[in-house]
């Protein structure tokens, strides 16, 4: 009862923030502490955001790299392999070519008179 009539005659006097800090003192210190840590978790946050999303560009533009190394590497197997397929099908044509020459020889040509 006190503190109320201490805070009336405050409020009475004109000094309604007196009045304020002597009912909600403890409350306005701990609302402020609250703010203040609050401030410093957001401060915190927006700083591990940026963090993130710098090395999200970071492993993405990684990725591209990485992909852009694969489809290099595929493309000169693929080239590799249609230069052997090249060079299979042309042995297979000309062992069968071969095999036809000795199974059926050619006559011999007539000399020209």
């Amino acid at each position: 009862m006190e503190l109320d009539a201490v805070a009336w005659r405050e409020l009475q006097a004109g000094r309604p923030q007196e009045t304020k800090r002597i009912f909600l003192g403890p409350e306005l210190r701990r609302f402020e502490a609250m703010a203040a840590t609050a401030d410093e978790l957001a401060a915190y946050e927006a700083d591990e955001a940026t963090a993130t999303d710098t090395d999200f560009d970071q492993a993405r533009d990684d990725a591209r790299r990485r992909l852009v190394a694969v489809a290099l590497g595929a493309g000169v197997v693929i080239i590799l392999l249609l230069v052997t397929a090249n060079d299979i099908a042309r042995m297979a044509l000309e062992g069968e070519r071969s095999v036809r020459e000795r199974r059926d020889p050619e006559p011999p040509s007539e000399p020209p008179s």
